[in-house]
């Protein structure tokens, strides 16, 4: 299957490591988050602060990806837009962070890319009606305003 640990490409039909299920998974990663030159939705840069805060140093990405983005619209310190290395890494949550190079400037440039979720907590009859199941007395459900993603946070510590 297509994950973190995949080549970002599928080998084309007729190399013998060729598996249609993982070109299936690339095309379904690309319609939500582009392809390799592309900057996914969301993106916009963040500060070092931001980035220390983010999902990065809390959990494991789903998938991590090297793209070169030709298409970031970013410049340079000399005002160019040049080819950008930049390593991504994909959240559970539909969320991701990216670090991208500026090698002339010698600096690490930080980025965040997918939803900017706005958490609301539902409560009773709204909370069947989604689909939860079973939530225990310390247990809160919540359904993202932006994106629909919903996910269930344990506050008993």
């Amino acid at each position: 299957m297509y994950n973190m640990f995949h080549s970002p490409y599928a080998y084309p039909e007729g190399h013998p490591d060729h598996d249609p299920e993982v070109t299936k998974a690339l095309r379904e990663h690309e319609k939500t988050w582009g392809g390799f030159n592309d900057t996914p939705p969301g993106w916009r840069e963040i500060t070092e602060e931001e980035f220390v805060r983010s999902n990065f140093f809390s959990y494991d990405p789903e998938k991590v990806e090297h793209r070169q983005l030709m298409h970031a619209g970013i410049t340079d310190e000399k005002g160019t837009a040049p080819l950008h290395g930049a390593r991504l890494y994909f959240f559970w949550d539909g969320t991701g962070v990216a670090l991208m190079d500026d090698f002339w400037a010698g600096k690490i440039r930080f980025f965040a890319f997918g939803c900017k979720h706005k958490w609301r907590e539902v409560y009773g009859d709204e909370v069947k009606k989604l689909g939860f199941g079973r939530l225990y007395s310390h247990d809160h459900a919540l359904v993202c305003d932006e994106c629909g993603r919903m996910k269930v946070v344990d506050s008993s510590g």
